[in-house]
């Protein structure tokens, strides 16, 4: 369908209700996920795994994990603006939502519970969640597909890490 006049696509003006949405759900998530994951000893149990050797440059590490919850809120926001009512908002909201929920839970069970195989789970998920949000966006608001790609690129780089990480621990 693409960007139309129909739908306020062209807005100028911020929507204080969808903004605060977005807001709220990306610092509930991110509260929650480090309430949750706070006890976890990434230096101990993961220190002694045996790593890919391509490993995930630091930089871009700390790029990505400041960016996530920023790129995540701006698809939220523009999927309860620039997406037409109805069905696809509701499925660009809720699948939107499922990542940042399934982002959270991947990381606790993999720091938390020690476990690779549901760290796999968990990375292949959220692929595959923004993977559906990308493919449902492009249709609708092509700059939501242009901020949700690098995190895309990310999720796709991490599945494959995550696989190779299971691949030398077992």
């Amino acid at each position: 369908m693409g960007e139309s006049s129909l739908y306020p696509s062209h807005t100028t003006s911020v929507r204080t209700r969808p903004l605060a949405v977005a807001v709220v759900a990306c610092l509930a998530f991110l509260v929650l996920g480090g309430i949750a994951g706070g006890g976890a000893e990434p230096e101990g149990w993961y220190a002694e795994l045996t790593r890919p050797d391509f490993p995930v440059p630091a930089l871009l590490f700390l790029l990505m994990g400041a960016a996530y919850y920023v790129l995540v809120g701006i698809v939220l926001y523009r999927a309860q603006v620039h997406v037409p009512p109805g069905g696809p908002r509701r499925w660009a909201v809720g699948l939107t939502l499922a990542v940042l929920a399934v982002n959270e839970l991947w990381n606790v069970v993999f720091m938390e519970l020690r476990s690779l195989g549901a760290g796999v789970l968990g990375t292949g998920t959220v692929f595959l969640l923004l993977a559906a949000l990308s493919a449902l966006v492009v249709r609708h608001d092509r700059t939501s597909f242009w901020v949700l790609l690098p995190y895309l690129a990310w999720a796709l780089f991490d599945l494959v890490w995550s696989v190779e990480l299971l691949r030398l621990n077992r």
